[in-house]
């Protein structure tokens, strides 16, 4: 009787876990809506963080990108943050990046990355993040995608939304897309981050 109570007891806060995650990735991305359409839009260009990292900014994330034009960018403790809060938990992060991008329509490219110590906490951090994806309701049609010889982990969000998930050395790297052909625009911009 006592493992049925334990395996009960199990079971709830898998689903518990669960279902913070998928609360956090939702009130997350409503969340960088409202702020991309009610906050004063960024200038093609123009990012809103600290002007000591431009440089930085510019070469990880170009000011077009994908036929996209870059119109947002967190940093630092924000950015930490907003990927934590993705995680269901606080991440042990060294920094992070929350990054839109709007094109045509209803084009969209939006980044989370975040960069641990060391790789070996950044894999754990993916191993973690992976073994949620297939159980998660929010999303789905979870698989591995294979572009120019490299893996990537895929799923659909529940607002149609493709995303892309992969690890690079210290870096776990996300990627929401909104377009006509997600799998083009990922092999657009995938060789820039490898």
């Amino acid at each position: 009787m006592e493992k049925k109570y334990l395996r009960w007891i199990g079971i709830t806060a898998a689903v518990l876990t669960v279902l913070m995650l998928l609360y956090t990735l939702v009130a997350t991305m409503t969340s960088a809506k409202e702020q991309t359409s009610n906050s004063p839009a960024v200038q093609p260009g123009q990012v809103a963080c600290e002007p000591d990292s431009k440089q930085t900014i510019d070469k990880l994330f170009p000011t077009e990108l994908a036929g996209m034009t870059r119109i947002d960018v967190v940093t630092g403790e924000k950015a930490i943050e907003t990927v934590s809060k993705m995680h269901g938990t606080n991440i042990a992060a060294a920094n992070a990046y929350v990054v839109s991008y709007q094109g045509n329509g209803k084009n969209q490219l939006l980044f989370w990355v975040s960069d641990s110590k060391n790789e070996v906490e950044a894999k754990a951090l993916f191993t973690s993040m992976d073994s949620k994806m297939p159980t998660t309701s929010y999303f789905k049609n979870y698989k591995a995608v294979n572009i120019a010889g490299k893996e990537y982990k895929s799923v659909t969000s529940q607002d149609g939304m493709q995303h892309y998930y992969w690890l690079k050395g210290v870096s776990n790297i996300w990627v929401g897309i909104v377009a006509q052909n997600p799998a083009e625009v990922l092999k657009q911009i995938a060789p820039l981050y490898q």
